[in-house]
């Protein structure tokens, strides 16, 4: 005799995945509810399902539809068979997988899909900078120079050890007799983006303006910096009500740094007060 993982004493054993069952305490099908074990029983997410319901819960290929047997790799946008998953053909910006043909080459040979391409930015004009700024309760007093950047020049401007860089502030500073003075920033964005992401990418950097002129240098670490301008940044696109992903995406970002003293569920006119204090 064999003892189920219930405890029962029984001449025959059902071995599905891990664990041992007996007739009384066989698991059912998630979707029709029958006994399994007679047949073909699948096993996902340690859930069961019978040889007719698998074909409907069974993983597919978001990019050929097709049902997966084998290893797939997970991303944000589904999962991707073994033979769609190309690296070379992944969106720079959005990270959806490609079809061979459906690519777009950035003049750096970045890789863009045909939805991001459809409204990317390739210069920071005179307009877009006034449609960020009417929506911002702070903008950096001195002057603003903005332009475009490859991105080869951008992480020889700005190297990077992870993540992706999709915009930099370099503020011109001079020294005083008693103190340390801005006098100007220069604020480069990535050209090629969609502009949600560009808009959303211009507020970090105009943050990153805005806290040289009023906070002192060494109140926040880099990585706490990073975490405000980001923070701004997806209040804006929250603001605006962006596509979802472009707000995980941001929100992801943020979260990988230390959050400043609870400020993660205040508004930027609240986070502007207390970094001004």
């Amino acid at each position: 005799m064999y003892r189920c993982d219930c405890g029962r004493f029984v001449f025959d054993l059902l071995n599905l995945g891990e664990k041992k069952y007996c007739a009384d305490c066989a698991p059912h099908c998630e979707l029709c509810g029958r006994t399994v074990g007679v047949g073909v029983t699948y096993v996902m997410a340690e859930k069961f399902f019978c040889e007719a319901c698998y074909p409907a819960v069974q993983p597919r290929c978001y990019v050929c539809s097709r049902s997966i047997d084998d290893k797939y790799h997970e991303t944000p946008w589904g999962n991707v068979c073994q033979n769609c998953f190309r690296p070379e053909r992944v969106c720079f910006t959005c990270g959806v997988q490609l079809k061979a043909g459906q690519e777009l080459r950035l003049a750096d040979y970045r890789v863009s899909c045909p939805t991001c391409a459809a409204t990317a930015v390739y210069k920071v004009d005179k307009s877009l900078v006034l449609e960020v700024k009417r929506r911002l309760r702070w903008f950096p007093r001195k002057h603003i120079s903005f332009g475009t950047v490859d991105v080869r020049k951008l992480h020889e401007l700005r190297p990077v050890k992870s993540g992706t860089l999709l915009g930099m502030c370099q503020t011109i500073t001079a020294q005083t007799l008693t103190c340390v003075q801005v006098v100007k920033h220069q604020i480069l964005i990535l050209f090629g983006l969609p502009r949600e992401i560009c808009e959303a990418s211009l507020v970090h950097e105009l943050f990153h303006a805005w806290i040289h002129e009023n906070v002192p240098i060494d109140r926040y670490t880099e990585a706490e910096t990073e975490w405000l301008c980001e923070h701004m940044a997806f209040n804006f696109l929250r603001s605006i009500k962006a596509q979802d992903h472009w707000i995980r995406r941001i929100e992801s970002s943020r979260d990988q740094y230390p959050e400043v003293r609870d400020l993660k569920n205040h508004g930027q006119e609240t986070i502007v007060r207390f970094l001004k204090r």
